[in-house]
């Protein structure tokens, strides 16, 4: 989930070179359905990435909150440029397994997807 188009596109591109099924939203309430529906069809996502703020709608802390309640095992990765904000320093504490500095490369989200699909959190 990204609400620049550019980035989202870049993302969804990369991490589908990187073997991954991808679907992209601008914005958390929109990440919420489709996680949702995904869950309903019994094709849950492995993980989701949310981008911290959001000028469209609803960021990705709250975002990531929702999908928590939904579903408390959900894997998630918050990305931003802003690698000093509270949510990035202590990113497990606001429920998510993992983070990312934009601006980024293919080869960190493979880095970042591989260890939050691999652990146990």
């Amino acid at each position: 989930m990204d609400d620049e188009k550019a980035i989202k596109k870049f993302l969804g591109k990369e991490i589908n070179k990187l073997g991954y099924d991808v679907e992209t939203c601008i914005e958390g309430k929109e990440a919420v359905e489709i996680y949702t529906k995904a869950m309903e069809s019994k094709e849950p996502f492995d993980v989701v990435i949310l981008d911290l703020t959001n000028k469209i709608g609803m960021g990705g802390q709250v975002a990531m909150k929702r999908l928590l309640e939904i579903d408390p095992d959900v894997k998630g990765i918050i990305i931003t440029g802003y690698s000093d904000d509270p949510v990035v320093v202590n990113f497990r504490a606001y429920g998510f397994s993992g983070f990312v500095i934009k601006p980024t490369t293919r080869d960190e989200l493979s880095k970042v997807i591989n260890e939050v699909l691999s652990s146990d959190m």
